[in-house]
């Protein structure tokens, strides 16, 4: 599993409308290609100006497919632009970690843990 994290800057008191264009318009786009949103949140301590958005993609194939995809798939081209018309736009790539509450499904127990594990002195 990989995860796109994508931080968006926007106008001052505009990050809420983004937000509802991330639910109006990206999720559909992205949803063909597999992906699926994690989180659409706002930014606390700014002027409502700063988005991170945070996608799951189950195969690095379906990321390459979306950045193929985005300069000739309406919805994604569509998405593109308004990422682009952003005060700033800023994506990297994330994978899951042994233990990660998103692969496991919960949160880790001291049980989970491997041989390999040192605890903290």
């Amino acid at each position: 599993m990989a995860y796109a994290h994508d931080t968006i800057r926007v106008e001052p008191g505009e990050a809420d409308d983004f937000l509802s264009k991330v639910r109006d318009i990206a999720v559909g786009a992205h949803q063909p290609f597999g992906w699926e949103l994690v989180g659409a949140l706002k930014t606390s301590m700014r002027r409502d100006d700063e988005c991170i958005v945070i996608w799951a993609i189950p195969e690095w194939q379906q990321w390459s497919e979306v950045e193929k995809a985005r300069d000739t798939d309406p919805g994604l081209r569509q998405w593109r632009d308004l990422l682009w018309a952003a005060e700033d736009y800023e994506r990297f790539l994330m994978c899951d970690a042994p233990l990660a509450p998103l692969k496991i499904g919960r949160q880790p127990e001291r049980s989970d843990r491997t041989i390999e594990w040192n605890e903290p002195q």
